[in-house]
C-alpha cells in the first residue's frame, strides 16, 4: 500500500503489489495503475481527504472489493472520536524484519501480542500538550515463510472498533505524531481501545484481544478534573472522632494548606480504625471518576469491613454511594490491607482487593458498570492457614498478557507458617482459588520479608511489570522484574540500607518521577537512635541504569519523629506530567508532598508542598496509594 514519503508514481508502483479489502487481495497494481494519475493529483495538492474511489468494473469485478477502496493516508490519525473509521498508511517506529519463519509459506501468520500501551495505562495529561501521544508496541507475528508482513494497527474510543482509525505499518511499533483528544470538563480526559493484527499477501490474522488505555485521566482523580489528589487516614483505636480520611484536592502550582476538601468518617460510628488501611480504586464503575477503599479493621470484635466509595464528581464520596464489605468472622481484622488490583479480568472495570491481618485470606473484588463489587475470590497460600495475611497490592501486569496481577504477603502465624509473597495472575476466568502462580520465599527466616509489598511499574523498560518487596528486620527491598511466564523468583536487584533502621519497612511505587518513562520506586525508614527517618528513591532504567543506588533522597523537614515508614505515591498532583511522592509523619501530624521532575533534573527535597491540620488528629497514619 502507498506510503507518506511516496512522491511519485513509479514509488507508489514500487511499494503497492496487492490491493487489500477486509483481509482479501482484491486487486492487483496493474488493475489499479490507472488511478495513480488521480492519486497523484489529489496528493500534490495535499487534500486531506485524499481517496481514490475505485469501482469494481474498473478493477475487473475483482471479489470481495465492492465499489471503494480508501487510500486516506492525509487522515487525521490522532483525532479518533469521530464518527466513522479512516485508514493511513505509515512507515514510523522501530525497524524490524518483514519475514516471518516458522511454517508453510500459504499459513495466514500469527496473532501478534500487543505490548504498549499496557491494558489500563493511564496517558498523558490534558494540560499538557505533546503528552498524549501514545506509542503503539507489538511483538512480530509468527507462522510465515520468507514472506513480508504489514500490520494493521487500530484504536477509537468504540470498544467494538465501530470508529476506529486504522494504521498499516511494516514496524513493531508506532508514535502518534499528535495528541489524542478528550473532555476538558469532568469527567476530563478520554478511554481509548485499540488492537492490531498481521497481514501478509492478502492472509490475514485474527486481531489482538482488545486493549483499553486512559487519555488525560489518572487513578487517583476523585473530583475527574486531570489532577491526581490526596487521601489521608488519621486513625485512633481509642476514639472515633479521629477515625477519618480527609481529601485534598491537586491543581496547578497546588500548594495544600490545612483544610481539607472534604472529609468522611466511619459509616458505622463505632471506634472500628477506619482509615487503617487506604487506597485509591480506581474505576471501579467505569464512570471516569476514581474511587477508593478505605479499611475499618477493628469493629464487631475485630471481624472488620471495609468501604468503597464511588466518586459522581458531586458530593464527592457521599455515603448514598459507599458499598460495605465485611468480615466473615471475629478476631480476622478484616480490612486491615486494602489496595486498587487494576482490571484483573480484563473488564474494563478496575478491582480491589482486600485482606485479613489476622486470618490466612485476602479477597478479591471485581469492579462493575453498576457500581457494586462482585465477588469475592478468595486468595490463600497454598491453604496454609498458619499464615496471615501482611499486605496486599496490584502487582501491574507482571506477564503482559493485558490482565493485570495481584500480590498477597504472609508473615507466619506459628513455627508451621510460611513467610512469602504469593503471586495470582489475572484472567478472564479469575481461576485464582488455586496456589498463587508464583512464589517468592523469603531469604531468610524472621526477616519480616513482605511486611511492605508494591507494583513498581516497568523499572528495565522491558514492557512486563515489575515488583519490590520490603523485608526491613534485613534493611533490605528486592525488585523482581517481571516477563512472559510472570515473575522471576530469584530478585532482580536487591536495595541494601543502613543496619537496623528497618529500611524497607514502607515500599511504594513511585510512579514515573521523573518522566524518563521507566517505573520509580521510593523506600522508607524509621527513626533509629539518632539516624532520623529517610525515603529513598531509586529511578527505573534500562541495563546498568537499573542499579542499587539511590538517586534522591527526602528527609523530614522539621525536627520531629516518624517521618518515613508511611508512604503514598499520589500520582501527579499538579499536572505537570511528573509524579509526586507522598510521605506522612504522623507524629508530627503532617504529610510531605515532594513534586516531580525532569530526568535532568531528578526531584527536589525543596520542592513540594506540606500538609499540615491545626489540631492533633493522629494525621498521616495511611496515605492512599495508587
Amino acid at each position: 500500500m502507498a506510503r507518506p514519503g511516496d512522491s511519485h508514481a513509479s514509488s507508489l508502483r514500487r511499494r503497492c503489489v496487492r490491493i487489500w479489502r477486509n483481509g482479501h487481495v482484491c486487486a492487483t497494481l496493474s488493475d489499479f495503475v490507472a488511478t495513480v494519475g488521480e492519486y497523484m493529483e489529489e496528493r500534490m495538492n495535499k487534500t486531506h481527504a485524499a481517496a481514490v474511489m475505485v469501482s469494481a468494473a474498473l478493477l475487473g469485478g475483482a471479489s470481495g472489493c465492492g465499489v471503494i477502496l480508501g487510500l486516506d493516508e492525509f487522515a487525521d490519525a490522532a483525532g479518533a472520536g469521530g464518527g466513522g473509521s479512516t485508514t493511513t498508511t505509515a512507515d514510523s517506529g522501530s525497524s524490524a524484519s518483514t519475514a516471518m519463519g516458522g511454517a508453510d509459506p500459504g499459513m495466514a501468520p500469527t496473532v501478534p501480542v500487543p505490548r504498549l500501551p499496557i491494558n489500563g495505562a493511564d496517558v498523558g495529561t490534558m494540560r499538557k500538550s505533546g503528552s498524549r501521544r501514545p506509542k503503539f508496541a507489538w511483538e512480530a507475528s509468527k507462522g510465515t515463510t520468507d514472506r513480508p508482513v504489514e500490520y494493521e494497527l487500530q484504536y477509537g474510543t468504540d470498544p467494538t472498533m465501530a470508529d476506529a482509525v486504522t494504521i498499516i505499518t511494516a514496524r513493531l511499533e508506532y508514535q502518534l505524531d499528535s495528541d489524542l483528544q478528550g473532555e476538558l470538563l469532568p469527567p476530563v480526559g478520554r478511554r481509548y481501545h485499540w488492537r492490531v493484527r498481521a497481514c501478509s499477501q492478502g492472509e490475514c490474522s485474527s486481531f489482538s484481544p482488545v486493549w483499553w488505555f486512559n487519555v488525560g485521566r489518572v487513578k487517583c482523580d476523585f473530583n475527574a478534573d486531570g489532577y491526581d489528589d490526596v487521601a489521608v487516614g488519621a486513625v485512633s483505636v481509642t476514639r472515633n472522632d479521629l477515625n477519618s480520611v480527609y481529601f485534598y484536592y491537586g491543581s496547578a502550582g497546588v500548594e495544600f494548606d490545612a483544610v481539607s476538601d472534604g472529609t468522611r468518617t466511619n459509616p458505622s460510628g463505632s471506634v472500628a480504625g477506619f482509615g487503617r488501611a487506604l487506597s485509591c480504586a480506581g474505576d471501579v464503575d467505569g464512570d471516569g471518576f476514581a474511587d477508593l477503599v478505605v479499611g475499618a479493621p477493628y469493629g464487631a470484635n475485630s471481624t472488620g469491613s471495609a468501604w468503597v466509595y464511588l466518586s459522581d464528581g458531586g458530593d464527592v464520596f457521599s455515603v448514598g454511594t459507599s458499598q460495605g464489605l465485611h468480615g466473615s468472622q471475629e478476631g480476622v481484622e478484616f480490612g486491615g490491607a486494602v489496595s486498587a488490583a487494576g482490571d484483573v479480568n480484563g473488564d474494563g472495570f478496575d478491582d480491589v482487593i482486600v485482606g485479613e491481618m489476622r486470618g490466612p485470606y485476602a479477597y478479591l473484588y471485581r469492579g462493575d458498570s453498576s457500581g457494586r463489587l462482585m465477588g469475592p475470590t478468595a486468595l490463600s497460600l497454598d491453604m496454609n492457614v498458619s499464615s496471615t495475611v501482611a499486605a496486599v497490592s496490584s502487582a501491574g501486569d507482571v506477564n503482559g498478557d493485558g490482565f493485570s496481577d495481584v500480590m498477597v504477603s504472609f508473615q507466619p502465624r506459628d513455627s508451621l507458617g510460611l513467610q512469602a509473597v504469593g503471586l495470582y495472575l489475572g484472567g478472564v476466568d479469575l481461576d485464582l482459588d488455586a496456589a498463587p502462580d508464583v512464589e517468592l520465599v523469603a531469604p531468610e527466616e524472621d526477616s519480616r520479608f513482605g511486611f511492605a509489598i508494591a507494583a513498581a511499574g516497568d523499572m528495565n523498560g522491558d514492557g512486563f511489570g515489575d515488583v519490590i518487596v520490603g523485608s526491613p528486620v534485613l534493611s533490605r527491598s528486592y525488585i523482581y522484574v517481571g516477563g512472559p511466564d510472570g515473575l522471576d523468583s530469584v530478585p532482580h536487584l536487591i536495595l541494601e540500607g543502613q543496619e537496623r533502621t528497618n529500611f524497607g519497612l514502607a515500599v511504594a511505587s513511585a510512579g514515573d518521577v521523573n518522566g524518563d518513562g521507566f517505573g520509580d520506586v521510593a523506600v522508607g525508614t524509621s527513626d533509629y537512635n539518632n539516624i532520623p527517618g529517610t525515603v529513598y528513591v531509586y529511578m527505573g532504567g534500562a541495563g546498568a541504569a537499573l542499579n542499587g543506588s539511590a538517586d534522591v533522597a527526602f528527609h523530614r523537614p522539621v525536627k520531629g519523629e516518624g517521618f518515613g515508614p508511611v508512604l503514598g505515591s499520589s500520582g501527579d498532583v499538579n499536572g505537570d506530567g511528573f509524579s509526586d511522592l507522598t510521605v506522612a509523619a504522623p507524629q508530627d501530624d503532617a504529610v510531605y508532598v515532594y513534586f516531580g521532575k525532569a530526568k535532568s533534573e531528578n526531584p527536589d527535597p525543596e520542592d513540594g508542598s506540606v500538609i499540615q491540620p491545626l489540631v492533633d488528629l493522629v494525621f498521616g497514619a495511611t496515605v492512599a496509594r495508587r
